[in-house]
């Protein structure tokens, strides 16, 4: 849960630095798959910055390494090219 709460953590405060990235990482964002299939895959692209992540729910399987997010953009919210988003102003509830 701490990997998940640090890669959620990043997009707002772009502490890149605190995400437990894994090697090979394969991550995919927006569509943008950052792996090629080698040992030196990594996922430290960046995030946008400025994206307040909330209404964080978790479902943990403790026998996995991976970890899996889905994030949902609700109608009005539009977030563009630079992760500045349009509408309503950032929630801080966490």
């Amino acid at each position: 849960m701490a990997a998940a709460i640090a890669y959620f953590d990043a997009f707002l405060e772009q502490k890149l630095d605190l995400v437990p990235w894994g090697y090979p990482c394969n991550r995919t964002e927006g569509g943008i798959h950052t792996g090629k299939g080698v040992p030196e895959d990594s996922c430290q692209v960046g995030v946008p910055g400025g994206v307040n992540i909330v209404a964080r729910r978790f479902i943990i399987d403790e026998t996995l390494r991976f970890v899996h997010t889905l994030t949902h953009v609700p109608e009005g919210r539009i977030v563009g090219r630079g992760g500045q988003g349009r509408g309503r102003g950032p929630d801080t509830q966490k």
